[in-house]
């Protein structure tokens, strides 16, 4: 699928997962009262990178310090193919889990049975490293992890209400 298709399903489907998943994410913060703190470490850390390749190399000195900070934590990343082949001989995660990401329906499938597989995972982390992805961060939020990271930029204010932990995205830090 070429890459400027890739970004209208993202817009698309992905306002429309938000406007769906919003307020229901919301009510289920408001009556819940999960407990989001950072103080006992997770099982598992999920990175889910899709596009692209450069926030991920940029990452890597965080996922170390994350390796040493949580040495019995499993690292897993969900990716693409072309990102997977590229990351995988570096050895920073412990499991790489590829989306098929070739058409809309394989993509849909791939990911139904990646929740099942992530439903099953307890103490899960997730950190979305895309920067301007909506449907990366309506997958961090189906995975239903506890603690959710990721990037914050003021024009995209949805993620302020389902990430648990928004990082502040700098775009003048690299220039």
């Amino acid at each position: 699928m070429q890459i400027r298709r890739k970004q209208k399903i993202d817009k698309y489907i992905g306002y429309l997962l938000i406007a769906i998943l919003l307020p229901l994410t919301r009510l289920l913060g408001m009556t819940m009262f999960r407990d989001h703190s950072t103080e006992k470490p997770p099982s598992r850390i999920l990175f889910i990178k899709l596009m692209g390749i450069g926030s991920l190399i940029v990452a890597t000195d965080a996922i170390a310090a994350i390796r040493r900070k949580f040495p019995g934590t499993r690292l897993v990343l969900l990716t693409d193919a072309n990102i997977a082949a590229a990351i995988r001989p570096f050895r920073i995660f412990d499991e790489i889990h590829t989306a098929r990401t070739d058409n809309l329906l394989s993509t849909c499938l791939t990911m139904v049975r990646f929740f099942f597989r992530s439903w099953t995972w307890r103490r899960l982390w997730v950190v979305d490293l895309e920067v301007y992805s909506k449907l990366t961060t309506v997958l961090a939020l189906l995975t239903t992890a506890c603690n959710r990271f990721g990037f914050f930029l003021p024009p995209v204010p949805f993620r302020k209400y389902l990430n648990t932990h928004n990082v502040r995205f700098d775009q003048t830090a690299f220039l």
